[in-house]
């Protein structure tokens, strides 16, 4: 069997993830590729880039209170867009009732990253949050 310059590569990209699964890392160094650090699997595509992406973001400060959640969240997603190298930020949905994106939240944190916001956030009112491919989607828990 011939030994090809690919066929290295990829025997290499697989030893560097099956290291970084043992060491208990979330995220390997090639873009587009997370490693689930209970399970091993690895997922890659779009969903994996924008996960990296939301855990990458870090929002030094930030304060609010009794904003609207749905402002919150509008903060959010204009702070990632400044604070994203590649001024991308998120795209975000919501799947849920107005009333819910209307509670009150108040909350201060220091260098949080912006999926750690997210969550803190949707906690805040009784939500939780997706990733899919190209945006993150925010809806109603169906147990509180």
């Amino acid at each position: 069997m011939r030994c090809t310059s690919v066929t290295v590569e990829r025997a290499v990209g697989m030893l560097v993830l099956g290291l970084a699964v043992l060491a208990g890392a979330q995220t390997s160094t090639q873009q587009g590729v997370t490693v689930q650090p209970h399970t091993g699997r690895i997922e890659r595509g779009p969903k994996a880039i924008l996960e990296k992406r939301m855990r990458s973001i870090r929002i030094p400060a930030l304060a609010v209170d009794g904003m609207a959640a749905q402002d919150v969240f509008a903060l959010l997603v204009r702070r990632a867009r400044e604070l994203d190298p590649a001024k991308r930020g998120v795209n975000l949905f919501y799947k849920c009732d107005q009333t819910s994106l209307m509670r009150a939240v108040s909350f201060s944190f220091k260098d949080l990253s912006l999926a750690e916001a997210m969550l803190y956030t949707c906690k805040a009112c009784g939500l939780d949050y997706v990733v899919e491919d190209h945006a993150v989607i925010v809806f109603r828990k169906t147990n509180p």
